[in-house]
């Protein structure tokens, strides 16, 4: 099982904190399959700045967990029920469906 960097916050948060004026939330990214497994939790939490990019969080992911950073790299993040672009900022406070997922590759037969 992958564990977590034993330092909080996590360094996507403490790039934050160096800018006073950047708004920070919390947010909860549910994982499935081989993340969910990899970490042995169903979800991880973050702070990430107010308005993030799907790239901001899966970096933040990786930080927090090195040994899944291959399969976060992969996979994508989802909010609501919609993909994200990659580098869009993600308006999390105003989304109509806020839950954030990260959807690793999936393969069908």
């Amino acid at each position: 099982m992958s564990q977590p960097r034993d330092t909080e916050p996590t360094a996507l948060a403490d790039a934050t904190a160096a800018s006073t004026t950047a708004a920070t939330r919390w947010i909860e990214v549910h994982v499935f399959a081989g993340v969910r497994e990899a970490i042995g939790r169903a979800s991880i939490g973050l702070h990430v700045p107010e308005r993030c990019t799907a790239d901001c969080i899966k970096k933040a992911i990786a930080e927090e967990y090195p040994g899944i950073r291959s399969l976060v790299s992969s996979s994508r993040i989802a909010v609501g029920h919609t993909f994200a672009d990659a580098s869009v900022c993600l308006e999390l406070r105003t989304a109509a469906d806020p839950r954030v997922s990260l959807i690793p590759p999936v393969s069908g037969g």
